[in-house]
C-alpha cells in the first residue's frame, strides 16, 4: 500500500480517499433515508443527499492530507536508509557489505551450477599522490566519475563495488576471456579520462588482480578475494597498469597482461 501510495503521490491519494468517502457517505445516507421513508418518515432526500456529499468532501482531505503525507515520507526515509545501507554515497556503486552479501549468493549459486566466474580487485594507481598535491576534494571528485565509468562498462548480471579507499572490487560472471575484456576495458577508459584541477590535467591508471572460479573447486569467497588480493599486490610491484591473473589453488600463475 506505501508503495502504491507513494507512486502515485499525496494529492492523488487525498482525492481517492476523499472520492471514497463520498460514495461511501451517500450509500450509507440513501439507504438510511430511504429506509426511514418507506417506515413513513417525511424527509429531504436532496438535502441529505446535498449532506452526505459534503461532510466527506470537507473532513476527508483535511483528516488524511497530513497522514498521507506522513506515510509519504515514512517511505522515503526508509528508502534513503536502504540506499544508504547498500551503496557508496560518493560512488554510487554497491558498498563492501552490501557487495559481499550479494556476490556470496551469486558465488553459492554459481557453485551449485558448476559455473565459472571471476573476482577483481582494481586499485588506483598513485591515487595518493592525488590527494596530497591537489587535495582530498579533487580525489573525490576523480572517484565519483570513475564510479560512473565503471557502471556503464560493467554488465547488468555482475556486480561491482567501492571495496574501501581507491579500491573497486568485480564479481564476473563468465569465462577468464571475458573477465580480460572487461579488465581491458576498464584500463583504457580509465587511462583516457581526463580531470582537471586549476588547468592542470590529472590522469590515472589501474593495476588489478583476477582470479577465475571454474565451478569445481571447494572454496570461499574470501579465499578467492585474498588470491584477487596477491594479483593486484603483484601488478602494483610488477609495474602497475596491469592485470596479474591468479588462478585459484596453484602455486605459479601466468604472466602479467600490461595495458600501456
Amino acid at each position: 500500500m506505501r508503495l502504491f501510495i507513494n507512486k502515485i503521490g499525496q494529492v492523488n491519494t487525498v482525492i481517492i480517499i476523499t472520492l471514497a468517502s463520498i460514495v461511501a457517505s451517500l450509500l450509507i445516507t440513501l439507504s438510511s433515508v430511504f429506509i426511514m421513508i418507506d417506515q413513513g418518515v417525511n424527509l429531504d432526500i436532496r438535502g441529505a443527499t446535498v449532506v452526505a456529499i459534503l461532510i466527506p468532501a470537507i473532513t476527508a482531505p483535511l483528516l488524511s492530507w497530513h497522514l498521507i503525507g506522513l506515510v509519504i515520507h515514512i517511505h522515503q526515509l526508509e528508502e534513503e536508509m536502504r540506499k544508504m545501507a547498500t551503496y557508496d554515497a560518493l560512488t554510487g556503486l554497491l558498498n563492501r557489505q552490501a557487495f559481499m552479501e550479494q556476490a556470496k549468493s551469486m558465488y553459492e549459486l554459481a557453485q551449485r551450477e558448476k559455473r565459472g566466474f571471476s573476482i577483481a580487485l582494481a586499485d588506483l594507481d598513485y591515487f595518493k599522490t592525488i590527494n596530497d598535491c591537489y587535495g582530498h576534494g579533487t580525489g573525490d571528485r576523480v572517484l565519483k566519475s570513475i564510479g560512473e565509468v565503471l557502471r556503464t562498462i560493467t554488465r547488468a548480471s555482475d556486480l561491482v563495488c567501492r571495496y574501501g579507499g581507491e579500491e573497486f572490487a568485480f564479481f564476473i560472471n563468465g569465462t577468464q576471456e571475458q573477465s580480460l575484456k572487461l579488465a581491458e576495458r576498464l584500463h583504457n577508459v580509465i587511462k583516457k579520462a581526463k580531470f582537471e584541477y586549476e588547468g592542470k590535467e590529472i590522469c590515472c591508471t589501474a593495476s588489478i588482480g583476477l582470479v577465475t572460479f571454474s565451478g569445481t573447486e571447494a572454496s570461499d569467497l574470501e579465499e578467492l578475494l585474498n588470491l584477487a588480493d596477491k594479483g593486484l599486490y603483484d601488478a602494483k610491484r610488477n609495474g602497475r597498469n596491469q592485470t596479474k591473473i591468479y588462478e585459484n589453488k596453484q602455486e605459479k600463475a601466468p604472466p602479467n597482461k600490461v595495458f600501456s
